[in-house]
């Protein structure tokens, strides 16, 4: 899934744990479960590969429009969001692991490489793949429920 998918099934869990710790693991194992769901990203995998100076651009232009659209998102459920420690430490659970993903990538830390191979590994337990329009489209659908539903 995307930072944003991530990110606002945080802000759901975040508002129902009180516990900031539980929050975060619980986050934490929200995004891998989440991941292993099937969204349309595997040609970057390829693309990537094949253009090793576009590794960095390709990770930095994912995260500032997933930052976007969080931040999208967050403009349309804000008036009811209360930014409780809970809820900062679950997000961070959620989005963390896709953070230590692209700091491997980047910096290529060997202390990574194992965590970094796992994490891909739970993107190929369903093994078949979807279309990124395909998994785009979901994952709007996604948030826009999720955010309808806690309102």
């Amino acid at each position: 899934m995307y930072i944003t998918s991530h990110a606002t099934i945080g802000i759901m869990i975040g508002e129902r744990i009180g516990n900031p710790v539980l929050g975060f693991f619980l986050g934490a194992f929200s995004h891998f479960i989440c991941d292993m769901i099937p969204h349309g990203d595997t040609q970057f995998d390829a693309w990537i590969a094949r253009i090793p100076r576009a590794r960095r651009a390709v990770t930095y232009g994912m995260a500032i429009l997933d930052l976007i659209a969080m931040l999208v998102m967050l403009w349309f459920i804000s008036p009811t969001l209360i930014l409780t420690p809970s809820v900062v430490a679950t997000t961070i659970g959620t989005i963390a692991p896709d953070i230590l993903w692209a700091w491997y990538d980047i910096a290529q830390w060997k202390l990574l490489a194992a965590y970094q191979q796992w994490h891909h590994c739970l993107h190929k337990v369903l093994p078949r793949d979807i279309p990124y329009w395909l998994g785009l489209l979901y994952q709007t659908l996604l948030v826009v429920t999720l955010v309808h539903l806690r309102s």
